[in-house]
């Protein structure tokens, strides 16, 4: 959202609000994002928008953000919640992101024991690797990993591949997947990975629009072969 303006002689009328009210409206549970300074961010957080860092932003608005900071333009990041935060997943809380895998899995598939999910986990921590959770209060509704992997080639810059991104069925659609792509996106950058990649199981016109929007491209074609489920 963007261009917002009320002409000088009308101000203090609540035509500013009232603008903000009828776009709260259009949107609906869709995320927005505006770059407001920081004396409006009263204003914009009346229709739920909060004050963001830069690490789920869209680039274009980080692009945008950097040509304004250079014009001497200081303007802040908000973004309309679907209230939903996505941070890394501390070891308490795997029993909720096991529960949203399971809920997926293949039937053939065995579930895994307590002490074996500890147990991984750890080993991906203990590498470099994450695991987050997409946050709705205390409920966990999207999850995802992220594998970082040393490389011989790139003068030895690593790789990323995302994985295991699952998304609760009622809250689809409503961008928590992006949001969780986006972090562990950026959060691959910040590991000096020089690319990141997942593998989707569908080329359907919605499943592209989804990875295109989190940056991704699907400029190359991914094979993979599949092993006994059961083992």
């Amino acid at each position: 959202m963007r261009s917002l303006f009320v002409h000088q002689k009308s101000r203090g009328q609540g035509i500013a609000i009232a603008l903000l009210q009828k776009v709260e409206k259009g949107l609906g549970a869709a995320q927005a994002y505006c770059l407001p300074f920081p004396e409006q961010e009263k204003l914009f957080s009346s229709i739920g928008f909060i004050s963001i860092a830069d690490l789920t932003a869209p680039d274009f608005l980080l692009g945008r953000i950097a040509n304004l900071h250079e014009s001497n333009q200081d303007v802040i990041i908000m973004k309309r919640s679907i209230g939903v935060e996505v941070r890394p997943l501390p070891a308490k809380d795997l029993p909720l992101s096991m529960n949203l895998i399971y809920e997926f899995d293949l039937p053939a598939v065995k579930k895994l024991r307590e002490n074996d999910v500890r147990s991984i986990y750890s080993k991906i921590i203990a590498a470099g690797r994450a695991v987050f959770g997409a946050y709705r209060g205390s409920g966990i509704v999207g999850t995802c990993t992220l594998n970082v992997c040393a490389n011989l080639s790139w003068s030895g810059r690593p790789y990323g591949i995302v994985e295991n991104i699952i998304v609760s069925e009622n809250e689809r659609g409503r961008g928590v997947g992006k949001s969780l792509l986006l972090f562990a996106r950026r959060m691959a950058e910040s590991k000096n990975c020089y690319k990141v990649s997942l593998m989707m199981p569908h080329k359907d016109t919605g499943t592209l629009s989804f990875c295109r929007s989190a940056g991704f491209t699907n400029d190359k074609l991914g094979y993979q072969r599949q092993f006994n489920p059961e083992q």
